[in-house]
């Protein structure tokens, strides 16, 4: 004869003999852990990609006092029009080199904290699918007394 089981939703017997509360306590304090990393690896990125923007513009404003000076000197409007070509051509090749320092850094701190991210994901992942087995065991076993 078959034992019958009866369904008891206030029954959580089954359930909480499966659920491990160190691998839980475990994987919130490697997620917190590894989150303090990204955070960290984010802040020390956006410093160096804000004092480089700094410095950047610090150059263009030198070169603009340069520049201004330099107006100042020239004698005919033909001597003006090429010092404006010629300072305008530098200019916007300045800023294409920059932005594109700009890029790369950013990249690279969005490469980093995007593997943190991961590397913490895989680890919460392995955890609780290594759980998973013997959470369904119990589960099983206590669902058929």
């Amino acid at each position: 004869m078959t034992q019958k089981y009866t369904f008891n939703p206030f029954d959580m017997s089954a359930y909480t003999q499966s659920f491990n509360m160190e691998n839980f306590t475990a994987s919130s304090q490697r997620t917190m852990e590894n989150t303090r990393a990204a955070s960290e690896a984010l802040m020390g990125s956006m410093s160096k990609l804000a004092q480089r923007q700094n410095e950047m513009m610090q150059n263009a404003i030198q070169e603009s006092v340069q520049a201004t000076k330099a107006f100042s000197s020239l004698r005919g409007i033909e001597d003006f029009m090429n010092y404006q070509t010629d300072y305008a051509r530098r200019s916007f090749e300045t800023a294409q080199k920059n932005a594109s320092e700009l890029n790369e850094l950013a990249r690279k701190c969005s490469t980093e904290c995007t593997e943190i991210c991961q590397k913490a994901a895989t680890e919460t992942a392995n955890i609780w699918s290594e759980q998973q087995p013997k959470a369904s065991a119990k589960t099983s076993t206590a669902s058929s007394k």
